[in-house]
């Protein structure tokens, strides 16, 4: 009861944003206190008990083409994406097919049951111990023949959309010299953290700026990122920003993405974080980047650097 907690929200990018506040929480203590600070940053998000917005434009706002956008569904963005951007339909399909393989291979391969805490209902005989929206049956024929959702000739269907998902993401954060008092492993350190602003009604194309932005922050260059994490709110977004970026996909989201595992809005920004981090660990590589794009027209993105990254 004595220990003191926050909200913060940022919509997709609230667990990336609650990690970067508690880290520069961490960085304003004294370093003359040997009392140990520890704080637990994430997000929660049950998307099941969400009621489905009504996107009502008030009255105020008609006229106003900047605040109209931030009401426009987000599947209408990521029509809007595709569109402007002329991204292809079969494009975003093997985007998708390729996030569900690349779940699949994990999930059956166990790489992601470090990821997960079982938790069981005491109340009742569920138990939950792995990512349940993950299709490991899905076949680029199965996509192509799914009816769009948003608009009658979109490109955005159930198949390359990320998943209405409930789900929780935490990490423990620290001082080294406490963690290594504590004997906690550490998997990594942030270097930088950065959010921009987008047009509204294109906020998919947010995670470019985002990036481009973080990179020049902590001095770093796109060939310097050994894995990426891109959030996938939708397979017409992922697909733009990753060739706008002009980054290799074979070093995008290798565990699978969003469409796979889902987009627990609150949830996503630390649940990426682990995921980097576990996966540089992984493969003894340095440097990656999370990244997303953020309703209302925003993007964030940060560089974090793996420890013992050269063992």
């Amino acid at each position: 009861i004595s220990t003191p907690c926050k909200k913060t929200d940022r919509l997709c990018a609230s667990g990336l944003s609650a990690i970067a506040e508690a880290i520069n929480t961490l960085k304003s203590y004294s370093f003359s206190t040997d009392e140990p600070k520890f704080i637990i940053a994430g997000g929660v998000e049950s998307m099941s008990t969400m009621e489905r917005p009504k996107n009502v434009l008030p009255a105020r706002a008609q006229g106003n083409t900047v605040v109209e956008g931030v009401f426009l569904p987000m599947g209408i963005t990521s029509e809007n994406v595709s569109k402007r951007f002329n991204v292809s339909r079969h494009d975003i399909y093997v985007f998708s097919y390729q996030s569900q393989q690349f779940a699949s291979q994990f999930q059956t391969s166990n790489l992601l049951r470090s990821e997960i805490i079982p938790i069981s209902l005491p109340s009742s005989n569920v138990s939950v111990s792995h990512d349940d929206g993950i299709r490991k049956g899905t076949t680029l024929k199965g996509l192509n023949n799914l009816k769009p959702v948003f608009t009658p000739d979109g490109v955005s269907t159930a198949g390359n959309s990320s998943q209405r998902t409930d789900g929780g993401s935490l990490v423990l954060l620290c001082r080294r010299i406490h963690a290594k008092k504590f004997a906690l492993p550490i998997l990594g350190r942030m270097k930088g953290f950065e959010v921009v602003g987008v047009e509204p009604e294109i906020m998919g194309v947010g995670p470019i700026d985002a990036v481009n932005k973080v990179l020049n922050s902590v001095g770093l260059k796109k060939e310097e990122i050994d894995v990426w994490e891109l959030n996938e709110a939708f397979g017409s977004q992922a697909v733009y920003c990753i060739r706008e970026l002009g980054i290799e996909r074979e070093k995008v989201n290798v565990g699978g993405g969003a469409i796979a595992v889902g987009h627990a809005l609150g949830a996503s920004g630390s649940r990426l974080v682990g995921s980097l981090l576990r996966e540089l660990r992984r493969r003894r590589k340095r440097y990656g980047v999370v990244t997303m794009c953020v309703g209302s027209g925003m993007g964030a993105a940060a560089v974090f650097e793996a420890e013992d990254h050269n063992r």
